[in-house]
């Protein structure tokens, strides 16, 4: 355990995201988004040791049943992790995700104050998406806990599993881990419906059966928040949307654009003098034209119509993305080559704009 703490202290003073532990093979943690070695190696005694030392009973079981288990812990004053542990070639790995020890405000991740009009909204969806690792759980963490500091709100999470843990100010804060307080998302966001919520997070919409209730606990006056794994506001309403059969998908589209009021859409890039890696959002404001844009599957036109949208706070990736390189925060080449609509770019970087 000595070692892993030893490990665990250098990731963070490199601020590495995630660490990577196999049998007889160096440890790699990334930093900057690259998969660096360092050099320690674990034996299979040590990493078996391990396992034991983080597993409780009912976890080892579970990852001996299903060769791999999702679960978070607080090691010393070190910070929280969650951690994956599975199996490859009948052999034991790890891969540990570094997650700050105190939950970070909206103004320490970075990103404008205009993402807080998120959660001035009594009633409606709230879709954070993006990648894996690109921050979905701290943004959702961060604006969770300014509601929880400033409202009298009863917040129900169901997570899987619990990253980031809240104290009860304000507001009463209910955290569900699946597979220990619930069975399933799906029967988590159903029961949530019988806990007399006014905000909901849902950490991952994995199927259409619950993605359907989450719209209908948004429809019902709870405000929702939920993630998707994709890339660009356009492509989360299609993920939605397409998840359905075919002829569904235009009663989904008009149920989603009467209830959806906000997509940030996140990425995480290298910053220009490798102190780390910085934040970008993509934010779409669903208004009227938005709604009849989704409501008629138009999805396509939501980029070009965002670009003529941002003095009504909508932020594109484009622009977002030249904010910062004009900030000499990250590189342009990097930005480059995240951008969907180069010309769009590079309009703004002539123009030196910036969002402030």
């Amino acid at each position: 355990m000595d070692k892993l703490i030893r490990i665990i202290a250098h990731s963070i003073e490199s601020k590495a995201t995630d660490i990577h532990i196999s049998e007889y093979e160096y440890v790699r943690i990334r930093s900057q988004g690259k998969l660096n070695t360092i050099n320690e190696i674990f034996s299979k005694d040590e990493i078996e040791n391990l396992v034991k030392y983080l597993l409780n009973e009912d976890q080892f079981s579970v990852l001996e049943n299903k060769r791999a288990i999702d679960f978070s812990k607080q090691l010393d004053d070190l910070g929280n992790f969650r951690f994956n542990i599975y199996y490859f070639n009948s052999k034991l790995a790890l891969s540990i995700r570094v997650l700050p020890l105190k939950i970070p405000t909206l103004e320490e991740l970075g990103y404008p104050s205009i993402i807080k009009d998120t959660i001035k909204d009594r009633m409606g969806l709230v879709l954070i998406s993006g990648p894996t690792g690109s921050g979905k759980s701290t943004l959702i963490a961060s604006l969770i806990n300014e509601i929880n500091k400033n409202e009298q709100k009863h917040i129900i999470t169901i997570e899987d599993p619990i990253e980031y843990r809240y104290v009860s100010e304000k507001s009463l804060i209910h955290q569900r881990e699946v597979n220990q307080d619930v069975n399933d998302y799906h029967q988590g966001l159903v029961q949530a419906l019988r806990q007399d919520p006014d905000v909901i997070v849902l950490q991952e919409m994995r199927d259409a059966e619950t993605m359907f209730t989450v719209l209908n606990a948004a429809e019902t006056g709870h405000l929702v928040f939920a993630t998707v794994h994709t890339n660009g506001a356009a492509m989360t309403i299609d993920r939605i949307v397409d998840a359905f059969p075919g002829d569904k998908r235009d009663y989904i589209a008009y149920l989603l654009a009467s209830v959806l009021n906000y997509v940030v859409s996140l990425q995480l890039v290298p910053r220009s003098d490798g102190t780390g890696l910085v934040g970008v959002a993509e934010f779409l404001k669903i208004n009227n034209t938005m709604q009849n844009l989704i409501r008629e599957r138009k999805t396509f036109q939501i980029d070009s119509f965002m670009a003529t949208q941002q003095l009504d706070g909508m932020i594109t990736l484009e622009a977002y993305l030249a904010n910062l390189v004009n900030k000499d925060i990250i590189k342009y080449e990097e930005a480059l080559r995240r951008c969907r609509n180069i010309n769009l770019f590079n309009s703004y970087i002539k123009m030196k704009k910036t969002l402030g």
